[in-house]
């Protein structure tokens, strides 16, 4: 699968005569031929075609890469794990539990269903980020008790944020989205 085979839709939901109704509206930069209308796949399929589908390489634009601890590690953001999503299993849903802070660390528990021709099949994960980083001191910084100095964390979003983040991709991950990233 490549980007290109995703059909670029937006998807708006209106309420007319108390029913709620999807419009679609083709995004305006794609080809003409692009922007025929295609056809969804339809919610409630086998599991066994779902996972087939969510095990499917993700195309290589919607990957990136970043430095950790000295390691390259290869990943899909939150967004696109939501596009395949909605793409591969039509009718998923999301849930995060209540944020739990204990000593430095944010942890969020995620929840992905998915609706199948078996019923619904729900996977869990946990996302844990720290609130703060710890270096050592600077020149005139005085250290705590273990010799260091706590600063805030540095990245994008709060560190709830990068926690729900975490855990998305886990739960996706446990479901089949990009599994093979983590088996790398």
């Amino acid at each position: 699968m490549n980007v290109e085979s995703i059909p670029a839709v937006e998807r708006l939901l209106r309420i007319t005569k108390g029913r709620v109704v999807e419009v679609r509206k083709v995004n305006m930069t794609q080809t003409a031929e692009a922007k025929k209308e295609v056809e969804r796949l339809p919610v409630g399929r086998p599991w066994l075609e779902i996972y087939a589908d969510l095990r499917k390489d993700i195309p290589a634009a919607m990957l990136s890469t970043r430095q950790q601890q000295g390691n390259t590690l290869t990943y899909i953001s939150w967004p696109d794990i939501v596009k395949l999503l909605h793409w591969y299993a039509p009718g998923w849903s999301y849930s995060l539990s209540v944020p739990i802070i204990a000593e430095d660390l944010v942890t969020v528990r995620a929840t992905i269903s998915i609706p199948t021709a078996e019923g619904t099949i729900s996977f869990d994960a946990l996302g844990t980020e720290p609130l703060f980083e710890y270096r050592k001191p600077k020149q005139g910084e005085t250290p705590d008790e273990n010799g260091y100095v706590r600063t805030r964390t540095i990245g994008y979003g709060s560190a709830a944020d990068r926690a729900e983040s975490s855990a998305l991709r886990r739960a996706a991950g446990k479901a089949g989205l990009g599994l093979y990233l983590w088996e790398k």
